[in-house]
């Protein structure tokens, strides 16, 4: 099987993800960039990669933070590929592509990683008539869940062929394969120099989306042996917000810098809860590497993963993206409910095998077949 993937940039995910992939048919990736202006120099695993497939760079002209124009497209969108798929339907390039091969019959796959059905309504109507326009001529669509299945409803698009797949970050052996005991904590608290013996972990950009001024606010009144660990940036960012917090306050927030996968592994193992404020994420991969670490979850109603995957009291809660109130009425019960906290983690670590890349590939695979048997 012939496949030609189209995307933007070779996100560290992305790679493993078709690493996986090539190893199941002969596929090719076309990359509009080698990286996007919003992304940490240092985003990555640290870890070397193999390729099983065959890597193109596109000659682009940058037009997006994360994408431009690239001309050469249209010299890979012909019958020489069973597959194509666009993986990056916001991007020049992908937007060309796709009205290119609307308009010679060519078939094609739309890849949605994730999509908030919520935000819809919040666009012009201009904006949604021409998503809806864009969105129409491909073959089948192949989605991370239900509501990126809504939002394109909502876009009065014909879904013939709907596919959804297990989105995710995390390989088999990121999985947590014995839980970490208090013990083993406590030592992972010393070596990260974590004073706090209760922690909560926030993982994601330090941008204003993200949501995470919420939980400055909810460490003003936090027990003095709650700790807040913030991991994705620097923090300057948060100057202001912290020099309105008492000193006591100030001294149980963490900011260990920019981390890889790795590096990452220890503060998830070392910490109690997991919590994604979120204002816009369509997916949010973090929330998969929660799960693989078995940390019970909050995130909001404006996360892909969250609406996906959590299911309410079982292994998380999903709270109102403008709710301060509600998010401290959950921390303060997950923080002091160990039974409930031993109730999601093994809830979560089971629901982690389900969400791999290993599993995202085959799944790919599958799709790709019975699309190709539904041509004949």
């Amino acid at each position: 099987m012939r496949v030609l993937f189209l995307t933007n940039i070779p996100a560290p995910y992305r790679v493993e993800f078709f690493e996986q992939l090539g190893k199941k048919c002969d596929l090719t990736v076309l990359y509009e960039l080698h990286n996007a202006t919003n992304r940490n120099a240092k985003w990555g695993d640290g870890s070397e990669h193999t390729l099983t497939y065959r890597e193109v760079f596109l000659h682009c002209y940058r037009t997006i933070y994360d994408g431009g124009i690239a001309p050469n497209v249209f010299g890979f969108l012909s019958g020489e590929y069973d597959i194509i798929i666009v993986g990056t339907h916001g991007t020049p390039t992908a937007k060309m592509a796709m009205l290119y091969m609307r308009f010679r019959h060519i078939p094609y796959v739309l890849n949605i990683d994730g999509m908030l059905s919520a935000e819809l309504s919040e666009k012009s109507i201009v904006n949604r008539y021409l998503r809806s326009l864009l969105f129409r001529g491909a073959e089948a669509y192949v989605v991370s869940g239900q509501d990126t299945i809504t939002y394109l409803q909502n876009l009065r698009v014909q879904l013939a062929q709907v596919y959804v797949y297990p989105f995710s970050s995390i390989n088999d052996v990121d999985i947590l394969s014995n839980k970490v005991d208090q013990t083993a904590k406590a030592a992972l608290r010393r070596e990260c120099n974590i004073d706090t013996q209760r922690n909560i972990i926030a993982v994601g950009r330090f941008v204003t989306s993200k949501g995470f001024e919420a939980l400055f606010h909810f460490m003003r009144k936090a027990p003095k042996d709650v700790g807040l660990i913030l991991i994705g940036g620097d923090s300057d960012v948060y100057q202001v917000e912290i020099s309105k917090l008492s000193q006591d306050v100030q001294n149980r927030i963490y900011f260990p810098g920019f981390l890889n996968k790795a590096q990452l592994a220890k503060y998830y193992k070392l910490s109690d809860v997991f919590v994604l404020p979120t204002h816009h994420d369509a997916w949010g991969l973090v929330v998969n590497e929660a799960l693989a670490y078995g940390l019970p979850v909050i995130t909001t109603d404006r996360c892909g993963a969250g609406l996906e995957m959590i299911k309410e009291g079982i292994n998380g809660y999903v709270i109102h993206h403008m709710g301060e109130d509600n998010l401290r009425v959950r921390l303060d019960e997950l923080l002091n409910t160990p039974e409930l906290c031993e109730q999601m983690s093994n809830a979560n670590i089971g629901l982690a095998h389900q969400y791999t890349i290993e599993k995202m590939a085959e799944k790919h695979i599958e799709i790709f077949s019975e699309i190709l048997s539904k041509r004949q």
